[in-house]
């Protein structure tokens, strides 16, 4: 039995629409894998499901609990950034997706473990093309790209560090878009797409979250 956690909305991204971008990827996964389970948490409960080592865990959640507030409180204390370092280091999965890399850079040992961040992106949403970089071939990934409305992540990304797979192009510029690495025993995967609905029920995107999905269980090593 394979076991997946996950972390989901927001203030500004909808649960229930990220839960069923999800479960259309985890379709394809479970014809592929067989057996697995994925169980929906709070972040309260983060540090007591780690314990029991789960083969991935699916970041989508900003770290900022208030974020509209005078005063911002975030989530991710000293105590679980180090759990979650540990629990990566000694052989589990950390899928961050979209606004998983929002304000995690205040906690500096989990921002070296992921090596990216969210930035910025344009109020307006963009006609924005995805862009695979066809050298990796640990992802099952089936088009060159495609193209879709959606909200144009800007990140930073330490390039030299991971190994980028994914590009966003729009007429805003051209940004990183997904990057991947190993961490001590463990493997780290960072996906920007979607924001809409369009973007996170596109074929492609959930292919994608297929793809990572597997590749962060260890499945396609």
């Amino acid at each position: 039995m394979k076991k997946i956690i996950a972390l989901l909305g927001d203030h500004y991204h909808d649960k229930r629409l990220l839960q069923k971008s999800l479960m259309k990827a985890m379709e394809k996964l479970k014809l592929e894998s067989g057996v697995l389970r994925i169980e929906y948490i709070e972040v309260e409960q983060l540090a007591e499901k780690l314990q029991e080592k789960p083969d991935a865990v699916i970041l989508s959640k900003q770290n900022k609990r208030n974020p509209t507030a005078e005063n911002v409180e975030y989530w991710m204390d000293e105590k679980l950034e180090k759990q979650i370092c540990e629990y990566v280091h000694s052989g589990g999965g950390w899928l961050v997706w979209h606004s998983g890399l929002s304000s995690y850079e205040v906690r500096e040992d989990y921002y070296s473990m992921v090596k990216g961040k969210f930035d910025f992106h344009p109020s307006e949403l963009l006609d924005v093309a995805y862009q695979w970089n066809n050298t990796d071939d640990n992802l099952r990934i089936l088009d060159a790209a495609y193209n879709v409305r959606d909200e144009h992540y800007f990140v930073t990304c330490e390039e030299r560090k991971t190994n980028v797979f994914l590009h966003a192009i729009s007429e805003k510029g051209k940004t990183v878009a997904g990057w991947k690495h190993e961490y001590g025993k463990g493997r780290v995967i960072c996906l920007t797409p979607s924001h809409t609905e369009e973007g996170l029920l596109h074929d492609e995107f959930t292919n994608l979250l297929f793809s990572s999905l597997t590749w962060c269980c260890g499945k396609l090593a």
